[in-house]
């Protein structure tokens, strides 16, 4: 599958390119300002709803940020995920925001919205590099860039403050792959491959550490290794055996920190039609990316009770096979094909995960995956043609623009997203949820029932939907029935420390001290650490005493 002529490792004897070199040099610093400037509307934007309170503006740890609490996402998983690396860059940035704070005194979004789109921009000079780097085509590798920068399937996870899980793990994972690269095609002194190998290790562990979807990274290196590069199966095992040890033990702490416990695994005869929905849903979002939001609603009972799922596989089927058809003579595309597809392989349903309580699909995963339509975007401008491709790649390019800065103003505040994601998706579980939490945030419980009950009859095993519910119904005044609600949040989730905290504040607005504080003692014990639930425990013991 290896192209004809050239060098893949970016060696090239073509006059045009080697005479080329200071203006290419130029094309990723103007890559990075294009999408910086595109992205720049998101540095004004608040937090959403919607994770951003418990990982960050909210979290306790981070307000203000210390040693002793960073420690704790090193030592153990937080809200399901072992991600030390982002929450180490969180801790980081809390500094910063600590300095310049917003109003009342809270973190400053700016400098965690600056940094998740300073590291898309770095994203894009780095899929330029190594899409050029395949295709030795300077031009049409910084327009398939420009694709991944602009497309609006990028704005959730560039735009969305919690997404910097995605985008920093994909900086890492990038930077991995062109290490990866500069090891097995440098030619030289022979401790610099070596050198090259061990720091694209490095970065690849650091990568499965901001976010496990990183696992992906070994896959894509090599398929690369073994198309591309032409080299043989036993070689790659050989150089990969490392980096795909590190990455089936992310997977494997995953499963067990995340075991998707909360959702009704598919049978395994309908997972493969699930994926095959999932990766037409792709396929149409790329060609027409509206609407996009947080909650798509294709859960896998929804997919196999509408009957779509047993035909939609039709589609990527057909695109497979007309790519096969035509991968002597388009061989980057198949290769594309491959990279797309082992971009999003760890959430395409065939194994369960937690997320599919609301959807399998989401805008977010596929980011790494748009690696592969850059190249199948480079790889096709690179072809012998006229001048109308350049034409038809401006016009796509613009339409790309105008759709992200659309779909940028959908993440100004939470009221702004959790509309739009009801917009989208009337019955979505978040949506209504987040609105609940708006309305109860604000004291309007009579507003936030209708949203809240909404919620738990759509996701009735959902642990965060009877908890809101709960909050609503204690702020209206129906203790009774938010007890009843506090408890089955619980059984679905009986190490949520939140939920303990929420019902220790109604027992205590009841009067019952005691219930109050054996709510608080309990959730320390889950999490020790918590200094702002030890606190409060405090306070309630010294109403206690006489």
């Amino acid at each position: 599958m290896r192209p004809p002529t050239g060098d893949p490792m970016g060696r090239t004897s073509d006059p045009a390119v080697r005479g080329n070199k200071a203006g290419s040099r130029l094309i990723p610093l103007g890559l990075i300002l294009l999408t910086l400037l595109t992205f720049s509307p998101t540095l004004s934007h608040d937090f959403v709803g919607w994770d951003d309170g418990p990982n960050i503006s909210t979290n306790p740890d981070f307000n203000p940020p210390t040693f002793a609490g960073l420690a704790r996402y090193w030592k153990e998983p937080y809200l399901g995920l072992y991600a030390p690396v982002t929450y180490t860059a969180w801790a980081g940035l809390a500094t910063l925001a600590q300095l310049d704070p917003g109003p009342h005194d809270q973190l400053n979004p700016f400098f965690f919205h600056a940094a998740n789109i300073i590291l898309h921009a770095l994203n894009v000079a780095l899929v330029y590099a190594l899409v050029r780097r395949l295709t030795r085509h300077t031009a049409a590798a910084a327009v398939g860039a420009l694709v991944f920068a602009l497309h609006p399937l990028q704005v959730e996870p560039a735009a969305w403050v919690t997404g910097l899980k995605d985008v920093l793990s994909a900086t890492l994972g990038l930077l991995a792959l062109l290490g990866y690269l500069t090891a097995i095609g440098r030619e030289g002194p022979a401790g610099r491959p070596a050198t090259a190998y061990a720091l694209a290790t490095l970065c690849l562990l650091l990568a499965l550490l901001s976010k496990p979807a990183a696992v992906i990274i070994p896959v894509i290196a090599g398929i690369i290794h073994l198309t591309v590069l032409d080299r043989s199966l036993r070689s790659a095992v050989s150089t990969l055996g490392p980096w795909l040890a590190l990455a089936a033990a992310a997977a494997l702490l995953t499963a067990l920190v995340q075991p998707a416990a909360t959702i009704v695994a598919p049978p395994l005869w309908a997972r493969p039609l699930i994926a095959g929905d999932a990766l037409a849903f792709y396929l149409r979002k790329l060609l027409i990316p509206f609407p996009l939001g947080i909650d798509h609603g294709r859960t896998p009972t929804t997919i196999l009770a509408s009957g779509w799922a047993y035909a939609a596989w039709l589609l990527p089927a057909a695109v497979g096979l007309l790519i096969w058809r035509f991968r002597q003579r388009f061989p980057l595309v198949a290769v594309s094909a491959l990279l797309f597809v082992a971009g999003v392989l760890p959430v395409l349903g065939l194994v369960s995960f937690d997320h599919q309580r609301y959807s399998t699909v989401a805008d977010r995963y596929i980011y790494l995956s748009m690696l592969g339509v850059a190249l199948a975007v480079a790889t096709l401008l690179s072809l012998p043609a006229g001048r109308w491709k350049w034409a038809i790649a401006g016009v796509a390019l613009t339409t790309l623009t105008a759709l992200n800065l659309l779909q940028q103003r959908t993440w100004r505040d939470s009221p702004t997203l959790f509309a739009h994601t009801l917009g989208v998706h009337p019955d979505s579980p978040i949506g209504n949820q987040g609105m609940a939490a708006i309305h109860s945030a604000a004291g309007r419980p009579r507003e936030a029932l209708p949203y809240a009950r909404a919620a738990v009859r759509l996701a009735p095993r959902d642990p965060a939907a009877h908890h809101g519910l709960a909050v609503a119904l204690a702020q209206a005044g129906q203790p009774a029935e938010a007890l009843a609600e506090f408890a089955r949040a619980q059984e679905l989730a009986p190490r949520d420390t939140m939920i303990l905290y929420n019902l220790a504040e109604l027992h205590a607005g009841q009067g019952n001290l005691p219930a109050a504080i054996d709510c608080l003692q309990r959730a320390l014990d889950i999490d020790p650490g918590d200094q702002h639930m030890r606190q409060t425990l405090e306070k309630m013991r010294q109403r206690k005493r006489p």
